[in-house]
Order: structure tokens, then C-alpha cells, then sequence
């Protein structure tokens, strides 16, 4: 019952009772049934009609609160005549404005969004919807706020029944999904962003969905993945040209070398072959000694070379039996001429029988690197001591010299690294050395003592 209805009510109760009680005690008098009437009226009309501006204001504000209740947040209270109430009303219309203040700014932020967002119940009826969605199913958002969702054939590929039942008893869960649909005839992706509606107090009150049209996006996405995948193949077909191109390069690098070491060599050969005739035709004398002796050093730093420029060619790939004492024995006969030109003697003292299965030609560079270095770095009329043993069922070959006490024994191996810039060369044939024997498992170690360097390589019992 209406309060303005009980208030009435009161008063027709607080006039009559005094009667009521008269009559109890003293007993009904027909005659006095006029002036209890009169008295019964005046006691009822009375106080209303000196309340009547309370009785109006307090319906006005009954209704106004009814229609906050309902949502309708724009209307306002009329001018009120009671002032005990004014202040009331006053209150209630300033509450009223900032609260429509701060609607039309929410308003404004979900309009400014360019996709959709739109929140509705648990049973489908819309609570709130933008203009982006209003474009959308070309209408207004005040006509579409209020209506089921279920109403607009435009929405059905928002709806998600299994996700709204599990939100209904779990309001932490959200959800995000590609959803397609046609527009005008063509179709289109929309991101779909799901998100229980719950307030203050955490209860559930509905579902709140925001779509973005991400059909652009996903076009510029797969012709970006076509434009890629073009790309790739051009890419590929370059790179396969550019590696063809640089096989051959390689290949007439290693032709073009291996023409330019050959005829050096041939020349080196002739002039050393002349050299050796002078020698046994009128003796050994210093000038063809030293002929001798430049050409056959010539001859094996153009070794060096061909290793260096063409070391993945068949020639140094291919392994074989090979009597590495033999080859030791020819290299140091090799060397004698070179070493003599700096009056320094190799003295060897080598095994018999070390048979290896090797790259003859790298190990040919491994021994030649060591006694062009022990002759290059010894003092004039010293003696190179060069050893080839088996120790611990391991073969042992070592080069001892006489020279400038070796600083650094780790940086020596480097490339383009010399203990001596005052002698020729450039660092490379001890890290050629260091290839080839991280190549077959050969252990180095080098010594030094007092001017006596000694660098010593033993063999793995598998070369």
C-alpha cells in the first residue's frame, strides 16, 4: 500500500477513535450522530488540506523515485511548493544531473569505439548497445536497448550459448573468438570478445560483448603470407643461382691455382734440377747452394699455398696407407739445402715402419711447416734435432731448435701471428698445423727451455 494512502488512513483512525471510545463508556446518543460526523470530517479534511503542498510534493517524489527505479534517469522533479521538502528535491535532481552527466560521457566513450559493444542479460534482453552496432543493424540504440536479442537476425553470430550457460555458474571465465558473417553479400571477420556483466558486489547480471571487424587485417594478413611465400621462392631460386655461381667461381679458382702452383713447380724443379747438375758437374760452391737451397724453400711455401686455397679438393681429402718414417726421412734430405743456407744442420734420429693411414699431402705440410720454422727461427750455425719414435704405443714427432725463447706458447698457433716480427713470413703455416692435426687427433705440445724450443706431436694410434 501506498504511503500517501496510509497517512489518510491514520488520520480517519486518529479522528474516529476518540468516538469510538466515547461511546464505550458512555453509550450511543442518535442526537449526537450530526455534530460526531461534522467532527470526524473537520478532523480528516483539515490537517489535509493544510498538508495538501506536503501531500503533492511527497506523490511527486514517489513517482520520481519510481521512475530512477525504472531508468529513467532524464526526468526531473517539478517545481515543489512545500519547502520542507525543496531540499529533498534539490538533491534528488542534482544526484540525477551528475548522473546523467556521467552516462552521457560513458555514452560517449562505447560511441567513439569502432566496433561493437553491447551488454544484455542472462535471458537475452540488450542493457546496452553503441552506435557502431546501431549502424550496424541500421537503427538507434535507444530502439534497440530494451529488445531481445534474439529480435535482430544481424546478431546471430555473436551469440554463444555454451559460453553464456558456463558464465551463468562461473562469472571469472571470458572468452575470445573469430566470428564470420556477411555484410551486403560479402563476408566478414570479426574479433569477438566476451566478458561476464556483474556489479558492485560481484553478483552476475548478465554478458558483455565487444566485436571488431578485423576483415582488413585478415586480407592484408594472407596477402602478406602470398607476398612472403613469393619471396621465399625468389629468394631461393637466387640463392640456388648464387651457389651455382660461386661453385663455378670456386672451381675456376682452384683450376686457375692449381695451373699457376704447377708451373711454378715446374720452373722450381727446373731450376733445381740445373742447380743439383752445376753441383755435380763442377762442384758444390756457395752461389749454387744458394740457388738450390731458395728454390726448394720457394717450392715449399707454394706447398703452402695450394694447401691453403684448395685444402677441400680431392687431393687433400683422400686418405691412404702411407710410411710416414719414409716421409719424414725425404722431407728433412729436402730441407738440408734450405737449412744450409743459413750454415744451420739437421741431425735426425728416426724409427722405422711408422705406417699411417693418412692425407699424405697434409701430413707433408704438418712436417714441412715445423722445419721451415725451426730453420727460420734458429740461430745462425745451430743444429735442428728432429725425432721420430714410438712411446706408449704412440708415434712421436719432434723438432728442436735453438733460437728466441718462445713467449706465448698458445698465440703461436694463431693465424697471422709471429713470435718474431723481424722474420719473414705470415703467420699461417703453425695454424695450418693446428688444422690438420685437430683434423687427425693429433696431441701438440710445445716446450721451452732456457733458447731450446721443442714442439711435439703425438699420434693418434688410428692415423
Amino acid at each position: 500500500m501506498e504511503t500517501s494512502k496510509k497517512i489518510i488512513i491514520l488520520f480517519c483512525i486518529a479522528a474516529i477513535l476518540p468516538y469510538c471510545l466515547f461511546f464505550l463508556f458512555y453509550g450511543f446518543n442518535i442526537l449526537m450522530l450530526p455534530f460526531i460526523i461534522i467532527a470526524v470530517l473537520g478532523a480528516i479534511f483539515l490537517p489535509l488540506y493544510f498538508l495538501r503542498e506536503e501531500f503533492s510534493a511527497f506523490t511527486k517524489l514517489t513517482k520520481f523515485a519510481k521512475e530512477l527505479k525504472e531508468g529513467k534517469w532524464s526526468s526531473r522533479l517539478e517545481q515543489i511548493n512545500a519547502a520542507s521538502f525543496n531540499a529533498v528535491a534539490d538533491a534528488f535532481n542534482m544526484a540525477a544531473d551528475r548522473f546523467e552527466k556521467k552516462q552521457n560521457e560513458l555514452r560517449q566513450v562505447i560511441d567513439l569505439v569502432p566496433g561493437f559493444i553491447y551488454a544484455k542479460d542472462f535471458d537475452g534482453n540488450i542493457l546496452l548497445a553503441n552506435k557502431a552496432l546501431a549502424r550496424f543493424l541500421e537503427s538507434e540504440p535507444s530502439k534497440i536497448v530494451g529488445k531481445n536479442e534474439a529480435s535482430f537476425e544481424g546478431l546471430s553470430f555473436l551469440r554463444n550459448s555454451h559460453f553464456e550457460s558456463e558464465v551463468a555458474e562461473d562469472g571469472s571465465l571470458c572468452s575470445i573468438s573469430e566470428e564470420e558473417c556477411l555484410v551486403t553479400g560479402k563476408k566478414a571477420i570479426y574479433l569477438v570478445f566476451r566478458s561476464p556483466l556483474t556489479d558492485n558486489d560481484g553478483n552476475r547480471l548478465g554478458i558483455l560483448i565487444f566485436a571488431y571487424d578485423i576483415t582488413t587485417l585478415k586480407e592484408i594478413q594472407q596477402n602478406l603470407e602470398v607476398i612472403n611465400t613469393s619471396l621465399e621462392a625468389k629468394i631461393k631460386e637466387e640463392v640456388a643461382k648464387n651457389i651455382q655461381k660461386d661453385q663455378e667461381l670456386i672451381k675456376e679458382k682452384e683450376k686457375f691455382i692449381r695451373n699457376a702452383v704447377h708451373e711454378i713447380n715446374s720452373a722450381l724443379t727446373v731450376i733445381t734440377l740445373n742447380a743439383e747438375y752445376l753441383i755435380k758437374e763442377y762442384g758444390q760452391n756457395r752461389s749454387t747452394s744458394a740457388i738450390l737451397g731458395a728454390a726448394k724453400s720457394l717450392s715449399s711455401a707454394y706447398g703452402d699455398l695450394s694447401y691453403s686455397t684448395i685444402k677441400d679438393s680431392p687431393t687433400f681429402q683422400t686418405a691412404s696407407n702411407v710410411d710416414a718414417s719414409e716421409l719424414v726421412m725425404e722431407r728433412v734430405e729436402f730441407f738440408r739445402d734450405i737449412a744450409g743456407l743459413s750454415d744451420i744442420t739437421i741431425v735426425s734420429q728416426i724409427q722405422p715402419n711408422a705406417l699411417f693411414f693418412i692425407n699424405k699431402a697434409k701430413l707433408t705440410r704438418l712436417i714441412d711447416n715445423n722445419l721451415s720454422n725451426a730453420i727460420k727461427y734458429s740461430h745462425p750455425q745451430k743444429t735442428i734435432f728432429v725425432k721420430f719414435f714410438r712411446d706408449d704405443k704412440k708415434w712421436v714427432l719432434e723438432f728442436e731448435s735453438t733460437g728466441k725463447k718462445i713467449e706465448d706458447k698458445g698465440k703461436i698457433f694463431e693465424l697471422y701471428t709471429r713470435e718474431d716480427d723481424i722474420k719473414g713470413g705470415h703467420g699461417v703455416g703453425l695454424s695450418m698445423v693446428k688444422e690438420i692435426c685437430n683434423e687427425f687427433g693429433v696431441d701438440i705440445e710445445v716446450e721451452t727451455d732456457g733458447n731450446k724450443n721443442i714442439f711435439r706431436y703425438r699420434f693418434n694410434k688410428n692415423c
